[in-house]
């Protein structure tokens, strides 16, 4: 379906890859002196796998199957991908993060993890001004399920970062912002949660 939809517009400048966005895969372009360097992108969206509960109103079946642990066990998947994303994504370029959820275990708290992990590489910016378009604050804080028993435990306490440890990057006043890189190259995508 997407392939159909890129085709309609005509565009020379898009592609469509059938991979796991996870392991999207290194492309290479050529540079001077008859070497390759890694290609990165203007701008990237992560348009990630999600639960589904804010499509609820027009899905409702989803209140059948939904749970608790559907945005705990996607999150870390939505994290990978958006360090990849923001892997393949050129200095000064926008990466835009899309969930149809609406819990912040996959929204907020993927996106707060991404700004602890990167730092000052990467910055929140505002969406465009559209009319009609109506947005809400972002949380600042959020609660998530947690067993005491230890074979129980849904996630780790470190996986969820607050936003008000993040100090003044906090900006979680604007739905859903785009992500910009900054002047820097960040630090390596890999998944690992030992430093929030």
């Amino acid at each position: 379906m997407l392939s159909h939809q890129v085709q309609r517009m005509g565009s020379p400048c898009a592609g469509v890859t059938n991979t796991d966005a996870q392991y999207f895969p290194d492309l290479w372009a050529p540079s001077d002196e008859h070497k390759k360097e890694p290609f990165r992108f203007h701008r990237v969206l992560c348009d990630v796998p999600c639960s589904g509960d804010g499509t609820m109103r027009k899905t409702p079946y989803i209140w059948k199957s939904w749970n608790k642990r559907d945005g705990i066990a996607l999150h870390i998947r939505q994290l990978n991908i958006l360090y990849r994303g923001l892997d393949v994504l050129q200095v000064g370029g926008r990466l835009v993060y899309s969930t149809c959820s609406l819990n912040p275990i996959e929204d907020e708290a993927v996106v707060a993890a991404a700004l602890t992990r990167h730092g000052d590489a990467l910055c929140l910016v505002p969406p465009p001004p559209l009319e009609g378009m109506r947005k809400a604050a972002g949380l600042q804080t959020w609660l998530y399920h947690t067993c005491e028993k230890k074979t129980n435990t849904l996630a780790p306490m470190q996986m969820f970062p607050q936003i008000s440890r993040m100090g003044s990057r906090s900006s979680f006043h604007q739905c859903s912002p785009p992500l910009t890189t900054s002047k820097s190259r960040f630090k390596s995508a890999a998944a690992d949660f030992s430093h929030i």
